[in-house]
């Protein structure tokens, strides 16, 4: 079986997946694949392709990070992989699989490349965020490496092989050098860390003993309110303060390797130490699961930092605003309120785009976030007008 994708490489680095057509995606001849690059391994990625059957895995791109990738691949793996651009020039594997490719796929692309809105500004934003923060999304593995920090370019070679292995398909490596990395034994996007400091665009953020940290997410949950008037969009090293079981980035150091931005928990000494061996380490470190509430603070937290004054209420489902009750199981999240100088807002998670809004879809919506939209207590303050009222909610937050 021969696996196929056609993936589009922006300038960070980022992979994303061209979405094909039906028919392409109904064929007999080909595997494609629908595996997340952002919350899959490398392992993950070759595990799946075997389970499948998958002797020969064509990659099409005019990226340059994928030729280190397939590279990588085929160096360390038993499938076969190929490359060529999206003119089907061989780049890399054999020209004989790559021409049975171009028989079944010169169509689908010969119109559209797939080109789509570069994200790698929000994406290096974002992965800086969560690199001094520790705070990931849910959505990535609790041992899946997402980023790498290196302090200098010779640590590099010390890395053992299993390290990327268990990254992440879209994992970072941050290093304090420019030079550019072409060699296969580097499979990841690389982020030339000095000029990032640089250029200032590492997160305003700032360090919080846990006493104070607890305090500030005390008074989240109680009133949904932050008050932020420095404007910090994070808390460095957010989860290893408050011993969340988080391992999705890893800290090289001459004198070691690290788990915390501040550098204040060292795993170990041994630079070339596998990734199972680190991960044995680290299990020896008095950790707890996150729960919905801590998940969610850094993403309020950041959201305060963007928004007029220095004070904000969010309506959300682990705090309270009018309705007292809260929920203490994570669910899938599409919409939060803000109140913000004197204005309503309905935030989208998914979009990461605001609307204005009234105090009635506040309300309905703070009832719908905790599971209680059909309370009857809702019913009553509504009275006739509930039933066009709620249509009319379900109409907006369902679109």
């Amino acid at each position: 079986m021969i696996g196929i994708s056609v993936v589009l490489e922006n300038k960070l680095g980022v992979f994303s997946k061209k979405e094909l057509s039906a028919s392409i995606r109904k064929s007999q001849d080909f595997f494609i694949d629908d595996l997340d690059f952002h919350t899959n391994s490398i392992n993950d990625f070759y595990d799946y392709l075997e389970f499948h059957d998958v002797m020969d895995y064509v990659f099409i791109s005019d990226g340059s990070r994928i030729k280190r990738f397939v590279m990588f691949m085929n160096q360390h793996y038993g499938i076969r992989f190929h490359l060529c651009d999206t003119n089907f020039n061989c780049i890399i594997g054999d020209v004989n699989i790559i021409s049975r490719v171009e028989i079944s796929f010169s169509e689908e692309l010969s119109s559209d490349t797939g080109n789509e809105y570069d994200l790698s500004g929000i994406q290096l934003k974002n992965g800086l965020r969560f690199l001094v923060t520790g705070a990931y999304p849910l959505s990535i593995g609790n041992s899946l490496i997402k980023h790498i920090y290196v302090d200098n370019l010779t640590l590099l070679n010390k890395l053992h092989d299993e390290i990327y292995k268990f990254s992440a398909i879209n994992s970072a490596i941050l290093i304090n050098d420019p030079t550019p990395l072409e060699s296969p034994e580097f499979p990841c996007i690389y982020v030339d860390y000095y000029k990032i400091t640089q250029d200032k665009l590492l997160p305003t953020s700032l360090y919080l003993p846990e006493h104070e940290l607890q305090e500030m997410i005390h008074t989240f949950k109680s009133e949904g309110t932050i008050d932020n008037p420095s404007k910090i969009q994070g808390i460095i090293d957010y989860a290893h303060t408050l011993h969340i079981d988080r391992n999705n980035r890893l800290f090289y150091f001459s004198e070691g390797i690290y788990k915390d931005h501040r550098k204040t928990c060292c795993i170990t000494e041994q630079l070339n130490s596998s990734f199972m061996s680190l991960l044995n380490r680290l299990s020896y470190i008095s950790t707890k699961n996150a729960n919905p509430l801590y998940d969610i603070f850094p993403l309020v937290l950041n959201i305060s930092a963007h928004l007029q004054g220095h004070t904000s209420t969010f309506i959300t489902p682990y705090s309270v605003y009018h309705v007292a009750q809260t929920i203490d199981k994570h669910k899938s999240l599409k919409f939060l309120g803000i109140v913000n100088d004197g204005k309503k807002f309905a935030y989208n998670v998914l979009n990461n785009k605001m609307y204005e809004v009234n105090d009635t879809f506040l309300h309905f919506l703070e009832y719908d976030l905790k599971e209680n939209i059909d309370s009857e207590e809702l019913k009553a303050k509504y009275s006739n007008h509930f039933p066009a009222i709620i249509k009319k909610f379900r109409s907006i937050v369902n679109a």
